[in-house]
């Protein structure tokens, strides 16, 4: 009977947590259509390019001490004072410093043509603010409250919707500056709520340096994976950036910002996971695989179909977000295909994390960045749009085909490993 209850409360929580992600799907859509219209392509653009730094530079907030309290509090739930408390710890004190860090690289980075003003503003909320509140998910998804974790995720989407029904409403300029000052209010409130929330569930936070030290390699790792994968989904608009208009680059964000909300369910599914990917990895790699293999049989059809519906009804882009984004569908078009290749790498890539793999993982990722990096600075000056575009699909189809080939490869050493100690 027990296995039988345990798998009935994950459904039920996956259920909650796909319910609450949906939510934040259609409030992200919502947020998303308002602002492209209030602002239009050029503005929109602006903020895409300072989202695309923040994007780059979240991993290395807290140094991957959030994910490392995800696998500790999700292996022992008593740990939660002492992971929370690092982790909000690190946050803050790395996030502080990439503010500052990033609002510079800006600077010489978009040459002026973006206001430094919204790079610092979008950094504050991004690096500090909601990452707060993102950690909060991270700690009720690791006790497998999806309930709450799932509203962690939703208030985030909120405070930005809130932010822009400001500028819709007509009562504040309709500028991205604007938009920014009210973002980071918002942010700020919401921050202080889920600081308290955390302090009252855990009995109080705690940090210690020891701890840290300890899980401090672990914790790059993690830093280094998701930084890479930043890297290949978000350089390419930050080159934009730099070498096309704000307008190119706001035709661009909004078509792959279409394809990001339409992977939220998946990407739903493999958080509520992420606790029971590192429970089933501490055998081996036979319980991650097989995990994976379950998931897969729902995120690669889901993939598919969200892609072809995209490619369908591209079209109408324009006639939602405006008349200044007519060329997003074509766009569109070309990103299509990425749902269907994050369902397969994403799924796979967790297994290798929760067997203890992660190292590998990052190794992998880091080989994709260079390609991507590469290739991005061969084809973006020279193509605009479709460069960034077809460098995309590229490099996460690379990633997907390498990522494959080591789960196979690991999954094939362990048994025999099983076998030789037999």
């Amino acid at each position: 009977m027990q296995p039988t209850s345990s798998r009935s409360k994950f459904i039920a929580g996956v259920a909650k947590l796909l319910g609450g992600n949906m939510a934040v799907v259609v409030v992200q859509a919502l947020q998303f259509v308002l602002l492209a219209r209030v602002l239009g392509v050029d503005q929109f653009g602006e903020i895409a390019a300072a989202n695309a730094l923040s994007a780059v530079l979240i991993p290395l907030s807290g140094l991957g001490m959030g994910n490392v309290m995800l696998m500790e509090v999700s292996r022992d739930h008593a740990a939660g004072r002492l992971w929370a408390g690092n982790a909000l710890a690190l946050t803050y004190l790395s996030g502080v410093l990439l503010v500052a860090g990033g609002t510079i690289a800006a600077f010489y980075i978009y040459k002026m043509g973006v206001s430094l003003w919204v790079v610092a503003g979008v950094l504050s909320v991004e690096l500090l603010l909601s990452r707060t509140v993102t950690l909060a998910a991270q700690y009720f998804s690791a006790l497998e409250d999806f309930r709450r974790s799932a509203m962690a995720t939703l208030s985030v989407a909120l405070a930005r919707l809130g932010a822009t029904a400001a500028l819709f409403s007509g009562l504040v300029p309709r500028t991205s500056s604007v938009w920014v000052l009210i973002s980071i209010v918002f942010s700020a409130f919401l921050a202080a709520a889920y600081v308290f929330k955390l302090i009252r569930h855990s009995g109080g936070l705690s940090v210690n340096i020891d701890s840290i030290a300890k899980r401090a390699r672990m914790g790059v790792a993690f830093a280094s994976g998701i930084g890479a994968k930043a890297v290949y989904t978000d350089a390419d608009k930050i080159m934009l950036a730099h070498f096309a208009s704000a307008g190119a680059l706001g035709a661009y964000a909004s078509a792959y910002r279409l394809t990001t909300m339409a992977f939220m369910p998946v990407r739903a599914l493999l958080d509520a996971s992420a606790a029971r990917f590192f429970r089933a990895g501490e055998g081996g790699m036979g319980g991650a695989v097989a995990l994976s293999l379950k998931l897969l049989r729902v995120s690669v059809p889901y993939g598919v179909f969200v892609g072809g519906s995209m490619y369908l009804f591209a079209p109408l882009v324009p006639h939602i977000l405006g008349h200044s984004f007519a060329t997003a569908p074509e766009v569109l078009r070309i990103l299509c295909l990425l749902p269907f290749i994050q369902s397969v790498h994403y799924v796979l890539s967790d297994a290798l994390t929760g067997a203890g793999l992660q190292g590998l993982r990052t190794k992998i990722q880091l080989l994709v960045v260079v390609a991507y990096i590469v290739a991005g600075y061969l084809a973006i000056p020279a193509y605009g749009w479709r460069g960034a575009a077809v460098v995309c699909i590229s490099a996460e189809s690379l990633l997907a085909v390498m990522i494959a080939l080591a789960v196979c490869w690991e999954h094939r050493r362990d048994q025999l490993e099983r076998d030789h100690n037999r």
